[in-house]
């Protein structure tokens, strides 16, 4: 049985060896992931990413602001308008007025319209300097947002190539992982004939549980990488994806 299960992990071994390029199964409850190229990842960035989406809004408040400060050169028109109601009590000595006549006057409604201009001639050079200042202040947004934009691209680049380093580190935490289970059990089989001793086992056993938590730090990696190339793209750190 032993020798069995020995040729069974080196049927394994072989058909690792013999496939490189070699893929782990996914959890069969999580939704089948994404397969993206750089130039996807790259794309969905650039359409996704809130830091593209901010440097865009500072960007039209820029804009804008240089046509607040270009108002200052126009004049200001208005209209004032208003109604009142009104009534109130005369109090006359004794002896004047009619005896019929009332003490009371109003209530009685009040009406008033009018218009006004107003122009700015002379400033000492206020609105020249705060329209220069908004023109610079447009560009230093235009040229932030071209920054942003570079940046989120190196990001996804770097995430991206991270985590292509860590599938790869997988793969060959898995191929470590399937020789030390090997060896170990050669180790076993060999300590049965007499040809290894205990120690030799030990020595074996300890090489598995190292390539066994190799394999779970690479898993490791993997679920990072995943989740900086998703907050890179703009999307949930969660969303499964696969690189091509």
């Amino acid at each position: 049985m032993k020798t069995t299960g020995s040729l069974r992990h080196l049927l394994r071994l072989a058909l690792v060896v013999g496939f490189p390029f070699f893929v782990w199964a996914e959890d069969p409850a999580q939704p089948n992931p994404v397969r993206l190229t750089l130039s996807d990842c790259v794309r969905l960035a650039l359409e996704r990413n809130p830091l593209l989406s901010a440097a865009a809004q500072d960007r039209i408040a820029a804009r804008e602001a240089v046509g607040e400060s270009r108002a200052a050169y126009y004049p200001t028109l208005g209209v004032r308008g208003g109604v009142s109601r009104w009534q109130t009590h005369a109090f006359l000595p004794g002896g004047l007025g009619a005896p019929n006549l009332p003490s009371i006057v109003g209530p009685t409604d009040d009406w008033a319209a009018g218009g006004f201009a107003r122009v700015l001639l002379l400033d000492s050079g206020v609105r020249h300097a705060g329209l220069a200042a908004a023109h610079s202040l447009e560009a230093a947004a235009v040229h932030t947002a071209d920054a942003v934009r570079q940046t989120v691209i190196l990001e996804v680049h770097e995430t991206f190539y991270q985590l292509a380093v860590a599938m790869e580190l997988r793969v060959v935490a898995e191929h470590s992982f399937i020789l030390a289970e090997s060896h170990l059990e050669i180790a076993k089989n060999r300590q049965t004939v007499g040809d290894k001793t205990e120690s030799d086992v030990l020595r074996a056993q300890v090489e598995v549980d190292d390539a066994r938590v190799e394999r779970v730090r690479a898993d490791s990696l993997i679920r990072a990488a995943k989740g900086s190339l998703n907050t890179a793209m703009g999307a949930p750190a969660e969303t499964p994806i696969d690189i091509d």
